[in-house]
């Protein structure tokens, strides 16, 4: 480290010029370091080409400003990294201005007038300068159980001290009926939207080797971090995104803790704790294209998602393309001659290629470790793998409404790749995970479930979608469902684990009572488990 460029804080002024200019001043190995207290930014603050630099601080918390009446798509983020290399962002805290969410307990429900009255805690404001566009039920644990859930606008009224209406609509009756009175419950103000990921908190684009240690978040609107295509290399150390204590909310982030949408080379996420997030805790993926014409030499492809092309940096000359077949089975491969952000183009193809393929670029198969990480209280999974390469050791679950982790594509809703090579699961605890009690789409099968796509379906591919998946020394505890349920996998070991008052009954084909299910898979070893439950294992 060179110089070291200091920033006492001016709150509740806005600062983001002064750190702008401090940032910019910094040369190479240079640190931009926040003395202790606050920081208020009201807007994103840019930060390019820098190399080496170190953004720190000592009790510091930079809060943004966050408007709960607009939504997610007007906040502005925070710090946005772009052409970088060595980055290092440690020991800092992050929060907004105004809450991201706010939380009480139901006290009265008219499943006829399709309302609910919703009881604030102390410190959660609902006066008309908030905007409700998501709402769901906790358990007593403060597990989202999907008893109640909406994601949807919604107007409301108050109707007593602290007391709100919130009017539903008529596909709610049912949910509403079900809703016990006394039940927690949580309304979203921001709520994310993906084509506005680049609003996101923290965001780094085309950065290599970039480090986050010792960082809190106790606000996040939407997905908290992001990276975009193409970045290289990402560690991330003690990363933290919990409530502040004494808040009675239930969440910190209403979306995904870290988002990996680019990331080549390896990344690393040792002994961090998330606790209470509207949606993933971690998400590692890219996006699939689809081939709308072929010729000779080039192909034509597109983001099906939101019908555009796909970004400027999805693939780069020398890149390696699979290719996958609507059974999701790789099926070629072409290497990248040259892109212009519509056509590839290729000298040959190792194996077939044709309209409507869906194409993955294999840089972005990222190499993941996940290690000594807590999770608790997610409205969806833990961990999304849609990579190879993964191991997740000595790791805690609580309370997932879905499975604690998810290997899966998909190609049905969100167009993400790819399906999951050499998985290691080991001396972990799965503690109340897959516990949605509204499972309607069959979407919540197992504690740790691989399969074809995310939220349902996605079972009846065939074997050979993924491969060599291990799962071993783990201990599953309290699961409603299969501890471990799996699909269209070549190569799949489930040893010397102890299950603990698990599965359940019903879900798609029983399923959800075995302590393990396996469908339309080979190469398969499930031995040395200890379990009470005579139905420990299904294949076929």
């Amino acid at each position: 480290m060179n110089d070291i460029i200091k920033i006492k804080s001016k709150y509740p002024a806005s600062q983001k010029e002064e750190i702008e200019k401090a940032i910019e001043k910094a040369g190479d190995g240079d640190a931009v370091f926040f003395e202790g207290g606050k920081y208020f930014v009201d807007g994103q603050i840019k930060i390019e080409n820098k190399n080496n630099l170190i953004i720190c601080g000592d009790d510091a918390t930079i809060v943004a400003h966050f408007d709960p009446k607009v939504g997610f798509w007007e906040f502005s983020g925070i710090l946005a990294f772009k052409d970088c290399k060595n980055i290092t962002l440690k020991q800092l805290t992050f929060d907004t201005d105004n809450p991201v969410n706010c939380a009480g307990t139901v006290v009265d429900k008219s499943a006829e007038d399709f309302t609910i009255d919703v009881m604030l805690f102390d410190g959660c404001t609902l006066d008309s300068s908030q905007t409700i566009f998501a709402s769901c039920s906790l358990d007593e644990d403060c597990s989202p159980d999907y008893l109640f859930a909406d994601y949807t606008k919604r107007e409301y009224k108050s109707v007593g001290e602290n007391t709100v209406r919130i009017q539903y609509s008529g596909s709610q009756k049912e949910m509403i009926n079900n809703l016990p009175i006394g039940a927690n419950f949580v309304i979203r103000h921001g709520l994310g939207n993906f084509t506005v990921l680049n609003r996101s908190s923290i965001t780094f684009t085309n950065c290599d080797d970039t480090v986050m240690e010792d960082i809190t978040v106790y606000n996040s609107a939407g997905y908290m971090v992001v990276v975009f295509p193409r970045c290289n290399n990402f560690t991330i150390r003690r990363y933290r995104v919990v409530v502040p204590q004494g808040s009675h909310r239930f969440w910190a982030s209403n979306i995904d803790g870290i988002h990996l949408l680019g990331l080549t080379g390896e990344c690393i996420v040792e002994d961090c704790y998330f606790d209470g997030l509207g949606d993933d805790a971690l998400n590692i993926h890219s996006t699939s294209g689809f081939v709308d014409e072929l010729t000779d030499g080039r192909i034509k492809v597109s983001n099906h998602r939101f019908n555009i092309p796909l970004e400027e940096n999805w693939c780069r000359k020398g890149d390696k393309i699979s290719v996958y077949g609507a059974d999701f089975l790789r099926k070629g491969k072409i290497t990248v001659k040259d892109y212009d952000g519509e056509n590839i183009y290729f000298d040959h193809i190792d194996g077939t290629l044709e309209v409507g393929d869906v194409v993955g670029n294999d840089e972005y198969l990222a190499k993941i470790t996940v290690t000594g990480t807590t999770v608790r209280n997610t409205r969806a999974r833990a961990l999304l793998f849609q990579t190879n390469n993964v191991t997740v050791k000595d790791c805690y679950f609580f309370g997932m409404s879905a499975s604690a982790i998810l290997l899966a594509p998909d190609i049905r809703v969100w167009h993400e790749v790819g399906p999951c090579e050499n998985v290691l699961i080991e001396n972990c605890i799965f503690d109340k995970c897959a516990m949605s009690k509204n499972d309607v789409q069959h979407a919540v099968q197992g504690a740790v479930m691989v399969r074809c796509s995310h939220d349902a379906h996605g079972i009846d591919y065939p074997a050979g979608v993924h491969k060599n998946i291990v799962i071993k020394n783990n201990k599953f505890v309290d699961i409603p469902a299969s501890c471990v349920c799996v699909c269209g996998t070549d190569g799949i070991t489930v040893t010397d684990n102890l299950f603990l008052n698990c599965s359940g009954e019903g879900g798609l084909n029983g399923m959800k009572k075995y302590d393990v299910f396996i469908k339309n898979c080979k190469n398969i070893t499930v031995e040395n488990n200890e379990t009470e439950n005579e139905n420990i294992l299904h294949v076929e």
